[in-house]
């Protein structure tokens, strides 16, 4: 059983409907769908509730903020909603990949004894609904292919985190970190995860897409978005250096995060094992057939 969270601010109605129906027809496994509204200046209650009933779909809950108090508080507000213990993020336009994912995703979890999971993703262009060639996160997906593992230098030095989007994580484990965050980070919810991997937390990779991932011209990246992101990792960083204790490595690391906003160069010199990473190959996602993309263009046209 997983709760899926959905988190808008003035989304597009065919974005946001096409993204819920993905959830709607996971098969074989029992989901809720919470609706968390930012404060967008519509209310899409009456709207949503109405596709819902449609779809004969009623284990859902809608939450509406007044005003936006930005994506981490959203989110977390959602979570102690959630009644299942797993929770699943996701925004209008992401689209779950195909009607089993949530059911393999989460068998593969539990079959590793695993609270905290990422996946690969298929990232599309939002106008022509065509697969981007792109180097997805984390860009180094070959180091987490065994079992569930900490790799915590890399996830946090190189630096490669997941794709937030692409997580499956249990509940009790997002609520103790995201709690450490919200009122200090703002908008870049899924910083929460570098708290875990730097508190021994390890990190199961499902290889599989289970997740068609909007990308394109729009607000994730803007130049605006760009700086709000410098502040949540300045921000992550201050909390990340309280929970350093008296590893002094560490402290200067955060340190200089702080002070500049970016991770030191000499990092490869603290830890010399980063330094392969700088002449590897990355790892690029496979090209996805058409065949596969007729189930998202299904989305879009339903």
């Amino acid at each position: 059983m997983i709760s899926v969270i959905v988190a808008i601010f003035n989304p597009i109605w065919i974005q946001l409907k096409a993204t819920l129906l993905s959830i709607v027809q996971q098969e074989r496994i029992i989901t809720e769908i919470i609706i968390a509204d930012d404060g967008s200046n519509e209310d899409y209650s009456t709207l949503i509730s109405s596709f819902f009933e449609e779809c004969n779909y009623y284990n859902y809950k809608i939450l509406r903020s007044k005003e936006n108090k930005g994506t981490c508080f959203n989110v977390y507000n959602a979570i102690m909603h959630c009644k299942y213990d797993y929770v699943k993020c996701i925004s209008p336009g992401d689209c779950l990949f195909h009607p089993y994912t949530l059911q393999e995703w989460l068998n593969y979890m539990i079959e590793h004894n695993s609270d905290v999971s990422f996946s690969k993703a298929v990232y599309y262009d939002k106008s022509t609904h065509k697969q981007i060639k792109i180097c997805g996160n984390p860009k180094y997906k070959s180091i987490y292919r065994k079992y569930p593992i900490n790799k915590m230098i890399e996830y946090l030095l190189i630096p490669d985190a997941a794709l937030g989007a692409a997580l499956l994580v249990r509940k009790t484990i997002a609520l103790k970190y995201l709690k450490k965050i919200v009122g200090h980070v703002t908008y870049c919810e899924d910083y929460y995860l570098k708290l875990y991997v730097f508190d021994n937390g390890k990190l199961l990779f499902f290889d599989k897409n289970t997740l068609w991932y909007e990308y394109g011209e729009g607000v994730s990246t803007s130049e605006k978005w760009r700086q709000r992101v410098k502040v949540d990792k300045v921000e992550c960083a201050k909390v990340l250096y309280k929970m350093s204790g008296s590893d002094i490595r560490w402290k200067k690391i955060w340190e200089y995060q702080i002070r500049t906003g970016n991770l030191p160069r000499w990092r490869f010199f603290m830890f010399p094992r980063l330094i392969k990473y700088l002449f590897i190959k990355k790892d690029f996602d496979n090209v996805i057939g058409d065949n596969e993309f007729m189930y998202l263009h299904k989305l879009f046209e339903d």
